[in-house]
């Protein structure tokens, strides 16, 4: 029985030793905590701070994948780059649409507490158009 204790506490020790070596000093030991206990499968995280949030970016079951957390350590919201096939089915037709005679430069979405964002932005000739849908249409941003 020790023998499992100690193998167990000799694994736990070189795994928490390994996340938290690859985090920068200035993320509160919290927050990396709860990083993992939201992204169970979390890894390659890298980390930028700013004055007001911590910005993990990671891999979670092969996506990449970022997420926001207040410095309070409280999670803010999740986001991931997309592909076009990946919008809800009225957001593609209305990106058919939107995109007439130019092409996607940016598409992503956000997930938060108040819902899912998406975000797409639109190269047109010398121009470049932003928009936001929260439902099945783009509007502009």
């Amino acid at each position: 029985m020790k023998k499992k204790i100690l193998v167990f506490a000799s694994a736990f020790t070189l795994t928490m030793s390994a996340v938290f070596a690859t985090t920068p000093s200035d993320v509160p030991a919290t927050i990396v905590t709860e990083l993992h206990k939201d992204f169970k499968t979390a890894n390659d995280v890298e980390w930028k701070t700013t004055d007001k949030f911590y910005k993990a970016t990671f891999t979670s079951n092969g996506i990449r994948l970022e997420a926001f957390y207040g410095t309070d350590g409280n999670f803010l919201a999740v986001s991931r780059n997309l592909t076009a096939d990946q919008l809800p089915l009225p957001l593609i037709m209305d990106t058919e649409k939107k995109t007439d005679g130019g092409s996607v430069t940016d598409l992503f979405e956000i997930s938060s507490s108040n819902g899912t964002d998406y975000y797409m932005t639109v190269k047109k000739a010398r121009r470049t158009i932003s928009y936001k849908s929260t439902g099945d249409t783009w509007s502009r941003y």
